[in-house]
């Protein structure tokens, strides 16, 4: 599970089910590409 602050980057899916240990790479590049610095806080 996402924390919350990284659901908007996650458009075509529910972010809320997303394995982040199966879509590590998804993640990671995801949060690269259009991150921000909520995004970069930890929650």
């Amino acid at each position: 599970m996402l924390p919350e602050a990284l659901y908007k980057f996650f458009w075509e899916s529910d972010a809320r089910t997303l394995d982040k240990d199966a879509n590590w790479y998804q993640v990671i590049e995801r949060i690269l590409e259009y991150g921000d610095l909520e995004a970069n806080h930890k929650q």
